[in-house]
């Protein structure tokens, strides 16, 4: 638990200081409620709390847990669920770099600009995971 309250503080520390944090408070509450076709997280909260509740009356135990399984791998492989967004966030390679002119410092820039689209690339893909995951495990 202090790891979440860590990564929590983490996350709310830089969205200050990079001045998006009404982004991302708008997009937790969306995450959260849901928007247009999507059900949101509280959908799936809800309906883990009532099969873990169904799961402390001792018959119907074994129930409870193979039902909650069954909503963890729909949670995984919905459309709005991490594998959708994982996916979603791999095919967003966003634009290439534009051809530079000939020579060395041009081939230079042009491995440095694709570079640079590399490491913005794998910090979307964290940052949409991370986001996932830390409101699934919260």
């Amino acid at each position: 638990m202090p790891f979440v309250i860590i990564l929590v503080g983490l996350l709310a520390v830089i969205s200050t200081v990079k001045g998006t944090y009404r982004d991302l408070g708008t997009e937790i509450v969306t995450d959260l409620k849901g928007s247009a076709g999507n059900v949101g997280y509280i959908y799936w909260v809800s309906s883990i709390i009532a099969i873990g509740a169904v799961g402390y009356y001792t018959p119907l135990q074994k129930f409870s847990r193979l039902f909650m399984f069954l909503i963890i791998i729909g949670m995984v492989l919905s459309n709005q669920g991490l594998f959708a967004k994982i996916q979603e966030a791999l095919k967003s390679t966003g634009t290439t770099p534009s051809a530079a002119p000939s020579g060395s410092q041009a081939a230079a820039t042009n491995t440095g600009a694709q570079n640079a689209q590399t490491v913005a690339t794998a910090t979307n893909v964290l940052a949409t995971v991370g986001k996932e995951l830390l409101i699934a495990f919260v």
